[in-house]
């Protein structure tokens, strides 16, 4: 047969044939108690599988789900995070699993005995899910201990940045003052010196007020006596006629 008829046919399946897709390699301690030979065995919820391949090798956990659509294992407490944020669960290759213990049903007890599902594997498989638990547990107890330690490191980095910026305003007021002060200063010295200019002026507007005063008051002296002695010419002449 062809590659492309050999996919065409994969892909193109029914279902009670994908349903034999399904079927999942059992340990050496299940094949060794199993009444007839059996190498594989149709996986289903409830059953403990161990991943032998890919990220999460050496991992074992419960079947969640078994999807015969997509021919996949869903195995419980192997997530990845979506493109949302979400927790989502891994689909699983059947082909990297095996079967270490069993789901007891009637079916399976007739079939393979009822001695499989007396298996150390699944005591074990359940106690180290129970120490993955606890470590899982651990875990976010000590993220949230970090997340605290930071929180409380923000906090103090945050007063500390509060207290530089009060100390920042505080230098840029006291400079504002500063700066307002010289400016005082310098407008109370100009208006003194103006002051002094214009009191320099005046004094010496007054002082040559004084000197016009002075002259006019001489010039005057001079036409008063000027006119007594006109006066006294004009007497002395009506008196000579007479």
């Amino acid at each position: 047969m062809k590659p492309d008829l050999e996919r065409k046919h994969y892909y193109e399946a029914p279902l009670h044939i994908r349903k034999n897709h399904l079927h999942v390699h059992l340990s050496k301690d299940l094949r060794a108690k199993i009444k007839t030979p059996r190498r594989a065995l149709l996986v289903r919820t409830g059953d403990i599988v161990r991943i032998m391949r890919g990220k999460w090798k050496g991992k074992e956990g419960k079947v969640v789900k078994v999807s015969t659509v997509k021919r996949k294992v869903y195995v419980e407490g192997i997530t990845a995070r979506s493109a949302r944020g979400r927790e989502v669960l891994v689909a699983l290759q059947p082909s990297n699993l095996m079967l270490i213990a069993l789901e007891k049903t009637k079916e399976r007890e007739e079939l393979l005995g009822s001695a499989v599902f007396e298996v150390k594997g699944a005591k074990k498989a359940e106690e180290r899910k129970g120490a993955e638990e606890k470590k899982g547990e651990k875990k976010v107890e000590e993220g949230k201990a970090k997340e605290e330690k930071g929180g409380k490191g923000e906090v103090a980095k945050s007063k500390g940045r509060s207290e530089e910026k009060k100390r920042e305003e505080k230098e840029r007021k006291e400079d504002k003052a500063e700066k307002v002060e010289k400016r005082d200063v310098k407008a109370k010295g100009e208006t003194k010196g103006a002051k002094k200019e214009e009191a320099k002026l005046a004094e010496g507007r007054g002082e040559r007020g004084e000197g016009k005063g002075k002259e006019s008051r001489r010039e005057e002296r001079k036409e008063g006596e000027k006119g007594k002695v006109e006066r006294k010419e004009g007497k002395k002449e009506s008196e000579g006629k007479k």
